[in-house]
């Protein structure tokens, strides 16, 4: 009988993740799953491991590639899957259990070329515990279960980065030709793929349900080298110059592929700057001309403008336009500023229980340095109330006043940029003293 969805897993080296990860595939409610293994000449372990599952599940194909290619990897897949769906977990990650399950019915129910659900995203802490941040696509869940032409949606074409998240329909691919960048490693392919599914996808869904588990601390993982700006230079050229794309993008398309193209290029900007110690070296200079260029005629043409930015990222991104040096020196200055705030920060809470008020991405990365730092973290708390009672790395999320109760010497980590006075004021009308009051600023 024909798969209802093949599912690819492209492994190099991941031996302690492997384990879990194919388990929360073969454990899926959803039984009519093709599983393919392609691993790319793994020498920790891992192949062999894949090898068992295998020989004991009739699913599990596995595959060798001689070249260690994330894209050719992907490509090999797409090349041998007999599911009507494609679905990718990559092997460090894993995915709720009902995940195939329900992305399938609701391809079949709406008919449409992919659908992806949101994620949570993971860290995992110095006691094994895991701390988990939902990652949500859109801020109104109107834009949620309602099929959706993804090219005429400037948000989602700048902002869906994940390709794991989803499943895609295999003749919708193979009809439009969509493939990876067979680039060497894992590098950024993801930027292509996704680019020409939202170029030709005519019905798409996206579900508000968190079914995958990103793994956002992997050693060696291509986010976390000094290639991250070679990564996106290679698939938006690709995309642009050899033929990938249509030469006549439509207008929101063009608006939505150029924004996303200029926050890879500020981000990944700004993250070799700091890994290389503001330090600019030569090798640099193809990829940052070539970004600058493209952008340049983006925004002499109209196709971007500063209304399409916050104030602060049109600063940026216009000041690294204009001199990558000037640009470098800032970016020092300024993330030296940061790190003496949060020295002081850090100083102020020291040797403090300390309760961190506020449970999104703020709160994670205040949780991890507090942690790192081996603070005494003893509660976390959040307004929101339907965050009450969910586990949160070792705690347990509550609200102020029960912390308040439960620890009245301790002080409060705010770490809310958008709300923080608000936070600061409510603490100080139910007696919090001003002085056990901190600020966390990134």
């Amino acid at each position: 009988m024909k798969p209802a969805v093949s599912v690819i897993l492209p492994s190099l080296n991941v031996k302690s993740y492997i384990g879990e990860c194919i388990n929360s595939v073969l454990k899926q409610t959803l039984k009519e799953l093709e599983i393919i293994c392609i691993d790319a000449g793994s020498t920790d372990g891992t192949k062999e491991i894949l090898q068992k599952y295998a020989d004991i599940d009739s699913r599990v194909k596995l595959l060798h590639s001689e070249i260690k290619s994330y894209g050719y990897q992907l490509n090999m897949g797409l090349d041998v899957a007999k599911g009507k769906y494609i679905g990718i977990v990559e092997t460090d990650d894993f995915v709720v259990s009902d995940m195939y399950e329900t992305l399938y019915n609701c391809a079949e129910k709406e008919n449409v070329d992919y659908v992806k659900a949101d994620y949570k995203s993971f860290f995992t802490l110095l006691s094994g515990e895991r701390l988990f941040s939902e990652e949500h696509l859109f801020q109104s869940k109107n834009d949620y279960e309602t099929v959706v032409k993804p090219q005429n949606i400037i948000d989602v074409l700048e902002r869906d980065h994940s390709i794991w998240k989803g499943i895609y329909n295999k003749d919708f691919l193979t009809s439009n030709s969509i493939r990876f960048h067979e680039t060497p490693g894992a590098a950024f392919q993801d930027i292509g793929f996704s680019m020409q599914v939202m170029y030709h996808a005519k019905r798409a869904v996206y579900l508000q349900k968190c079914c995958y588990c990103y793994c956002m601390d992997r050693d060696g993982a291509s986010s976390n080298t000094k290639n991250v700006l070679k990564y996106s230079f290679q698939e938006f050229r690709w995309l642009l110059e050899e033929n990938v794309l249509s030469n006549h993008l439509t207008e929101r398309y063009a608006k939505g592929f150029y924004r996303r193209m200029s926050y890879s290029f500020l981000r990944q900007y700004v993250k070799i700057s700091q890994m290389n110690n503001y330090t600019k070296l030569n090798e640099w200079d193809e990829y940052y001309d070539w970004f600058k260029e493209k952008l340049n005629k983006a925004i002499h043409q109209g196709i971007l403008s500063k209304d399409d930015y916050s104030e602060e990222t049109w600063f940026l991104l216009s000041s690294l336009l204009e001199s990558s040096n000037n640009f470098i020196e800032y970016l020092k200055n300024r993330d030296k500023r940061v790190s003496l705030n949060k020295d002081l920060f850090l100083r102020g809470i020291q040797n403090k229980q300390i309760i961190i008020f506020g449970c999104g991405k703020y709160g994670r990365d205040l949780y991890l340095l507090l942690e790192k730092k081996c603070f005494s973290i003893v509660a976390v708390c959040d307004n929101d109330n339907k965050k009450w009672g969910i586990k949160y790395g070792e705690h347990v999320i509550e609200s102020p006043m029960n912390c308040i109760r439960k620890y009245p010497n301790a002080c409060f980590a705010i770490a809310n940029q958008k709300h923080a006075k608000d936070i600061k004021e409510q603490l100080i009308n139910v007696n919090v003293s001003d002085e056990n009051i901190f600020i966390y600023k990134k």
